[in-house]
């Protein structure tokens, strides 16, 4: 028990040694290069999009996630918007009425609410493969 445990450990240490950290933490020039859109903005109003999709995985067993539509004015345009403007983001959930709570280990979620303020970075779609438009 004591040798798998151990090897568990350095397993994890190797990996971390090898990659440097935990999350992969790009720069800020970096984010705002491979950006399409770049802003600050408030949030106007939120509405779930009636897109959900489940998830079982270990430690969120049965847990129930919920895309929300996200109208959002923009305050500061820092790359292909205008002050003033209006974008439509979805950002996903955790529908809480549905599924077991709390979650072990659960991911970080943003929670917008009217009047609150993100800084969005929207990335650009891949190219498609396919020869068909």
């Amino acid at each position: 028990m004591k040798r798998s445990t151990t090897a568990v450990v350095a397993l994890g240490f190797l990996a971390l040694t090898a990659t440097g950290r935990f999350l992969d933490v790009r720069p800020v020039k970096t984010l705002v290069a491979g950006a399409k859109l770049v802003f600050v903005g408030r949030v106007k109003s939120v509405k779930p999009s009636g897109i959900t999709t489940s998830l079982s995985y270990p430690t969120w067993e049965k847990v129930v996630f919920t895309w929300l539509r996200v109208d959002v004015e923009v305050l500061e345009p820092i790359k292909g918007t205008k002050k003033g403007g209006a974008v439509q983001v979805a950002m996903l959930s955790v529908d809480e009425s549905k599924g077991p709570l709390p979650m072990i280990n659960a991911p970080g979620m943003l929670e917008p609410k009217e009047g609150t303020r993100f800084c969005s970075f929207s990335r650009r779609r891949p190219r498609r493969t396919s020869s068909h438009p």
